[in-house]
């Protein structure tokens, strides 16, 4: 599978840290669509606008954990570890991962 192939297929999304993430969200998994992706990096648009401390997130940006780990692993079975960015000033990095909804 090409990495392109993954453009625009929706996704679940889980955070596990900050801790505190679920107070304003609930457990997940939340959705979100892939909008841009490189082999190491996917930028997600999310269904539902999340929150932290008040403040809204709309997008991430995705990056992979591991060094080995690429987003061509992508599947529906597992979560792929990754890091979050956000341009949320409350939070600007958020871990979890996510996977491909079937």
């Amino acid at each position: 599978m090409n990495i392109q192939d993954f453009l625009n297929k929706e996704i679940e999304l889980k955070i596990s840290d900050p801790m505190d993430f679920h107070v304003e969200n609930g457990y997940g998994p939340y959705r979100g669509r892939i909008v841009d992706i490189k082999p190491t990096s996917a930028t997600i648009f999310l269904t539902s606008r999340l929150y932290y401390r008040g403040e809204p997130i709309i997008q991430l940006k995705a990056r992979t954990t591991l060094s080995n780990d690429t987003f061509v692993q992508l599947c529906s079975s597992k979560f792929l570890s990754t890091s979050l960015s956000s341009t949320a000033a409350s939070v600007s990095q958020l871990n979890g991962g996510i996977k491909l909804i079937s």
